[in-house]
């Protein structure tokens, strides 16, 4: 399913947000790789949408597509190839239009491709079969269908390829206990990985039942070779609770680093220059209170 016409009539914060991540990562992640010389690297965005909100605001794909084409190495505009799918026709050919007249377009010396393909195990057992040009993949699904932990795997297996999801955790969370959605919670996991995930989240506080949920994606990544996994997790407007993440995934540190200091940057929350490494709403109620006087590297010193 593609992500409905609603989700795209207005930018949310927490959308701008996740398109900035994603969108710096792709800059770094472009220039890093494409000074190894290869002769094609890539993107891929498996749930694009059309592109643009009805705000006018660009969307994931348009910042990608202005950072190919602008970026300060010429070397990205002559190998990188642009993919983009929704499984929703409308959204694509509204891509398409938006792709035809970015001014620049011409700069691409590979044409950015568009599809409307539905995600399903098929499409996993593709990409597990074979070896893929270094890719930078983004998903982003409309609630979870389409996203399965073995679907990253796949497009993050080979040299210079990682990838950044999003894990809707308000809704996977109460779906990992209720047996009439066992079938898409264990398409998410694996039934092996849900079965784990029932018995130790069993009578578990919301905090704890959150650790161990999170561990358990850790472990899992780690478990295929992919050592550095990076969550951002965004909150509630009253900042309670999370409600859901920003997960990226790499075999490599230099990526893992990079990654960090952009969410880091991007944090909702900094005290004495430490990210709160999320993105909270609440927080713009903190920065405003002239007493708050919190000072964490102080108190490091003092308890040291």
């Amino acid at each position: 399913m593609g992500k409905t016409d609603s989700f795209f009539a207005k930018q949310t914060e927490p959308s701008r947000l996740k398109a900035e991540i994603v969108s710096k990562y792709f800059s770094a992640w472009a220039n890093v790789i494409s000074s190894r010389n290869k002769p094609k690297i890539a993107y891929l965005d498996l749930f694009s949408g059309p592109g643009r909100y009805e705000d006018g605001n660009p969307s994931t794909p348009l910042l990608i597509l202005d950072n190919a084409i602008n970026h300060w190495k010429q070397r990205v505009q002559r190998t990188i190839q642009l993919t983009f799918n929704d499984s929703d026709p409308r959204n694509v050919e509204k891509l398409k239009r938006e792709i035809e007249k970015f001014p620049g377009i011409e700069k691409l010396k590979i044409h950015p491709k568009t599809y409307d393909l539905e995600i399903d195990n098929k499409f996993v057992e593709n990409f597990e079969n074979i070896t893929t040009a270094p890719t930078l993949s983004f998903i982003d699904p409309w609630g979870y269908k389409g996203l399965s932990l073995p679907l990253v795997r796949a497009l993050a297996k080979d040299w210079g390829c990682d990838s950044i999801f999003f894990f809707n955790y308000r809704r996977i969370n109460p779906g990992i206990e209720n047996l009439a959605l066992e079938r898409p919670i264990s398409d998410v996991f694996s039934s092996e990985v849900l079965g784990r995930l029932r018995e130790k989240v069993l009578e578990k506080e919301p905090v704890e039942r959150e650790k161990i949920i999170l561990q358990e994606v850790k472990k899992v990544f780690k478990g295929w070779g992919m050592d550095y996994v990076l969550p951002f997790p965004f909150k509630s407007a009253s900042g309670k609770r999370k409600t859901h993440y920003l997960i990226f995934i790499t075999k490599n540190i230099l990526g893992y680093n990079i990654m960090k200091e952009i969410m880091g940057k991007l944090s909702s929350l900094h005290i004495q220059d430490v990210p709160s490494f999320e993105y909270n709403p609440a927080d713009a109620k903190i920065r405003q209170l002239p007493l708050f006087e919190e000072k964490p590297i102080d108190n490091l010193k003092k308890n040291c």
